[in-house]
């Protein structure tokens, strides 16, 4: 028998060929589906599932700005970032001994490289995404923003609120998450 058309196949929001799916009533098994390429119907545009936008690099953002300073304030985190943890790593950055024995092992050596981890290649590795337009960076500057937030409640809930600097750095990864998630609406 001739196969008969059932649907067509198709992602909304992505150009190119859509495929033609038919059920053969003969063959091994009447339920076997084959595709074949169809030219004649243009494919409707792809929806970002997500909601982080969709089609071209960059579409579903409000302004180059909010990319810009995006990628700008995580490039600086990484930068502070790697300092601080090679200042923990050769010594604990001047921080006295009753501090460093409350850190998670009581090592500033594992702070330091959790911090290199964390707050120093993440941020870095999301900013150059950004910069390549991949797709999986704007969900990527969410979690730097929420792991800068994170990173400063424990480090907080450790060592106590001893520094001026962590109120800015939680403020800082607010700001990540605020942008991001305002650009990602819109």
């Amino acid at each position: 028998m001739v196969p008969v058309p059932v649907d067509r196949i198709w992602s909304p929001g992505r150009a190119g060929p859509s495929f033609a799916a038919t059920w053969s009533t003969s063959g091994p098994s009447p339920l076997v589906r084959s595709y074949r390429p169809s030219h004649d119907r243009p494919v409707e545009p792809a929806i970002d599932v997500q909601g982080f936008g969709e089609g071209a690099p960059g579409a579903g953002w409000p302004h180059p700005a909010v990319r810009r300073v995006l990628v700008g304030l995580e490039l600086a985190l990484s930068v502070l970032a790697v300092g601080g943890a090679l200042a923990l790593v050769a010594g604990g950055a001047g921080m006295p001994a009753s501090t460093i024995e409350r850190f998670p092992f009581g090592s500033a050596v594992l702070g330091g490289i959790a911090l290199l981890l964390v707050n120093g290649v993440v941020p870095a590795v999301v900013a150059i995404g950004e910069l390549r337009h991949e797709p999986w960076a704007r969900v990527g500057h969410v979690v730097v923003g929420a792991a800068l937030v994170l990173w400063v409640v424990v480090q907080i809930g450790f060592i106590g609120l001893d520094s001026f600097l962590q109120p800015v750095l939680f403020g800082w990864g607010a700001l990540i998450v605020g942008l991001a998630l305002v650009a990602r609406r819109r």
